[in-house]
């Protein structure tokens, strides 16, 4: 008989295989890994200390409630904001991996609304960007910083200044404590 050539046999594979490939517009057809998982890079969760129940305090008032969720399969937080005031506001917060930044959209019940990117370092995630203040039309920079104490105490600092080389002022220096679990009798 005939002796098979193993070289020549693994290149017609290697051509089936590109052809199988040009065949189905160079695509994939299988199904992704069930192992594979969208937004699992670490980075997706380093704004997690965030998620929660809370109730947010300044200087020793309440002032106000915040809810934050892992949203659409953890790709994003979504946050619900009640202010004793009577204002409510939500947030977007997303990892972006093409840009390697965070980004926050803002959009409150008082008309405001903030556009905010960063980054977490060294323990904090801080998130800026730039506007029109509605209460004076002059364009200002927003600077809000987030972090953890070791009692799972959260503190939230937001800054504001003046553009174009206004210095940093203080708007809001805010402490959330998980709110307890609502007790349910039998």
């Amino acid at each position: 008989m005939f002796a098979i050539n193993r070289a020549a046999v693994r290149g017609l594979l290697v051509i089936a295989t590109v052809l199988g490939s040009a065949t189905s517009g160079g695509r994939d057809q299988s199904p992704p890994a069930a192992t594979a998982q969208k937004c699992s890079a670490p980075e997706h969760r380093q704004f997690d200390f965030w998620i929660g129940s809370w109730v947010v305090t300044q200087g020793g008032q309440t002032a106000g409630h915040n809810r934050i969720e892992r949203v659409l399969d953890g790709c994003a937080l979504f946050e619900s904001w009640s202010g004793s005031s009577g204002t409510k506001g939500h947030s977007l917060s997303f990892y972006d991996q093409a840009t390697a930044k965070w980004h926050q959209t803002w959009v409150d019940s008082d008309g405001g609304a903030l556009q905010l990117d960063g980054s977490f370092v060294a323990g904090v995630m801080t998130l800026e960007g730039t506007h029109v203040d509605l209460a004076t039309g002059k364009e200002v920079r927003e600077r809000i910083r987030w972090s953890v104490a070791s009692d799972g105490v959260v503190r939230q600092v937001w800054d504001r200044a003046a553009l174009p080389a206004g210095a940093w002022e203080p708007v809001f220096d805010g402490r959330y404590e998980r709110q307890p679990a609502t007790r349910r009798d039998p």
